[in-house]
This record gives structure tokens, sequence and C-alpha cells, in this order.
């Protein structure tokens, strides 16, 4: 049975910038405070490197956007950089697979063939013995001529 996603509204408080804001959300209240912290990281970093008393609040709101976004697009091509990877990583497995059947079969080949070739020479072998009997000397069994099989 599928499980229903969570449609229960969360609210949280949460401290980002020096302020209290309330969020209402379906996202877990681990998920909210998280970005909560994210966000208030970002508004800290931009407060420490400029003079937060010189940028008016919407310079600063851009700024704090753009690291937030900043962060974003890196993450995206970071994220497109595995795909890419993984796609690359599975063409290499197919093509390893692909090759590994080939051999597999060529392995199957050389064995039939080597059986055919000992068939033959086993062939050869007594033939010979029978053409040339008469010139062949006998030897006690335990030394009787052997092929490897």
């Amino acid at each position: 049975m599928k499980s229903k996603e969570n449609t229960t509204t969360n609210k949280v408080e949460v401290l980002i910038g020096g302020e209290v804001i309330t969020l209402r959300s379906n996202e877990r209240v681990e998920h909210l405070h998280r970005l909560a912290r994210y966000v208030d990281e970002k508004i800290t970093t931009i407060t420490a490197k400029t003079r937060a008393a010189v940028l008016s609040e919407r310079v600063r709101s851009v700024l704090i956007a753009l690291n937030v976004a900043d962060d974003y697009f890196k993450s995206v091509d970071s994220f497109k950089d595995v795909e890419l990877t993984q796609k690359k990583t599975a063409k290499e497995i197919s093509q390893l697979q692909k090759e590994n059947t080939l051999l597999q079969q060529r392995i199957k080949e050389l064995q039939e063939e080597l059986g055919r070739t000992r068939v033959e020479l086993n062939e050869f072998i007594n033939n010979f013995d029978q053409e040339h009997s008469d010139n062949i000397v006998k030897l006690p069994h335990k030394h009787a001529r052997k092929v490897a099989r």
C-alpha cells in the first residue's frame, strides 16, 4: 500500500537574522529548522563581511539572495556533474558487460575447438599406431602412450 504524503501543516518559530519568525509548511519541522539555520548563517556571513550599517536593508537582502542563489547553482552544477559521471560509468559498465559476453563466447569456442583437436589428435595417434604397428616396440602397460585431456 502506498503511503500518503504528509498533508499536516507544521508550525515552527525560528530565529533568522535576530528576529523570531513563524513558519508554516507541510515540510518536516527538522527541515524548516535546517532552512532557518542556513539563511541565518548567510545573513551572519554577509553582515560580518560588509559594514551592515552602510548597506540598506534592500541591498543586504539582495546580497543574501545572491549568496543563496550561488550555493543553489553550485549544487545544481555539482549534481549535473555527478549525473554525467554516473551516465559515463553506466555506459562503461555496459560496454564491459558486452565485452565480457563476447570473451565468454570466445572461451566456449576455444574449448570446443580444443575438444575437437584432442579427438583429431587421438584419431591421428590411433591411425599412426595402426599403420606403423610393425615398427613400434611394445612397452609394458605402465609406459603406454597417453594424450593429455
